[in-house]
């Protein structure tokens, strides 16, 4: 029996949504097609968005999963994102501004786009797309990567973060920075919601552009 004090995830999503739900950022020029560049991609489910890699790129995370494919990140507030069913004391908890974690999933293949979740193809500069994503790890004084916070099969890994979490400053706050860094025309100031980074992501994709 699931207990009173847990949310369906949903829920316990839109919560921490809920006060800058109002906020939206301007959308970008269209694109004139699929720019050059490696290819990488966006991906959302629920309220939250992410950024699918090739592992290779990041060769500090390979001891997490030798000879994975891809590596699928995502920014979230620390005990929400690591909860295994968020309930509404960590939902609460995600209104204030807090530690944050990094979610390392590792993949062989790009995950499905079915449901409300939807899978985008970009091209951009891998090199600061690379700088951002390895920058966004809390590291020792030595720049090493401490040792995951949480580890959960299949391949799940939560690492510190090198930024704290917050209302201004959400999981898709973080991937649109990671889209601007790979060079894309996205606005970051403002962006908050899924619906904001993908519908810019959406404008920018290889499919879009046939």
């Amino acid at each position: 029996m699931r207990r009173p004090d847990r949310l369906p995830r949903r829920a316990a999503l839109a919560l921490p949504l809920a006060l800058p739900a109002c906020a939206l950022a301007p959308a970008p020029p269209p694109a004139a097609g699929c720019g050059p560049g490696a290819p990488f991609f966006a991906y959302a489910r629920d309220w939250h968005s992410e950024v699918v890699v090739p592992a290779a790129w990041l060769p500090d995370l390979a001891p997490l999963a030798p000879g994975a494919g891809l590596v699928m990140l995502g920014f979230g507030q620390r005990e929400f994102f690591m909860a295994d069913r968020p309930g509404l004391a960590e939902a609460l908890a995600a209104l204030a501004p807090g530690p944050a974690v990094i979610r390392a999933r590792f993949l062989d293949a790009p995950p499905r786009a079915e449901g409300d979740a939807e899978l985008l193809a970009l091209r951009g500069a891998r090199e600061g797309l690379v700088r951002f994503l390895a920058a966004a790890f809390a590291r020792d004084a030595a720049g090493r990567l401490p040792p995951p916070l949480l580890s959960l099969p299949p391949a799940r890994h939560f690492l510190a973060a090198a930024r704290r979490y917050s209302l201004a400053y959400t999981c898709n706050s973080w991937t649109a920075e990671a889209l601007a860094a790979a060079g894309l025309p996205v606005a970051v100031a403002g962006t908050l919601l899924r619906g904001q980074v993908m519908a810019q992501a959406r404008a920018l994709s290889c499919a879009a552009h046939g």
